[in-house]
């Protein structure tokens, strides 16, 4: 499937709008280095809730549909959105679909993230032995202090460099029941 086209509306200008370039560019970067990085991984057992704006042109939805279908097919849903807080349409979207009171790992992936094939299941093993240690206290947040950060010049990836800093909440992640009041989007 190629690059669609037309993924800009050409309407007035939008406050926060992005040129059909940068849309080209995150459809990319997702194309190249998340969705592989998700595909790859040793514990496949996962769904991706993907975030967009309801404003997406049909020519982005279909391309993006294709990019899920083909790069994680029965894995990954999109969720259309109107211009709202994020964590409000996450944490609309774990009620509604019915875990009861198990716990469920949110994981926050933003524009640009990749992981490594083990993410998964190490952030499983995690998750598994925070929920077994605090149960009662209603979620536990997680995050790694490793990872890749793209680097870019001219606004172009050109690489991949390592990054150690505590403070970063690479693979920011939430272990919570569904049914819980925050996410990994929305804290407050």
């Amino acid at each position: 499937c190629g690059k669609p086209g037309g993924l800009v509306r050409r309407r007035g200008t939008a406050p926060r709008g992005l040129t059909e370039a940068e849309v080209l560019r995150q459809f990319e970067v997702l194309e190249r280095l998340t969705l592989p990085s998700l595909r790859d991984q040793d514990d496949p057992s996962f769904r991706l809730i993907l975030l967009t704006s309801a404003r997406m042109p049909q020519a982005g939805k279909d391309h993006l549909m294709w990019l899920l279908n083909h790069y994680l097919p029965g894995r990954s849903h999109v969720e259309y959105a109107r211009p709202m807080i994020p964590g409000r349409v996450f944490r609309r979207y774990m009620q509604g679909i019915g875990h009861g009171e198990a716990p469920v790992v949110q994981t926050q992936v933003l524009e640009g993230d990749a992981f490594g094939r083990r993410f998964v299941q190490k952030l499983r093993e995690h998750a598994i032995e925070s929920w077994a240690a605090t149960p009662e206290s209603g979620g536990t947040f997680m995050s790694f202090k490793r990872g890749l950060n793209l680097r870019l010049e001219r606004r172009k990836p050109v690489g991949l460099e390592v990054i150690t800093a505590p403070v970063t909440p690479f693979g920011l992640s939430l272990v919570a029941r569904p049914s819980g009041r925050y996410n990994p989007a929305l804290i407050n």
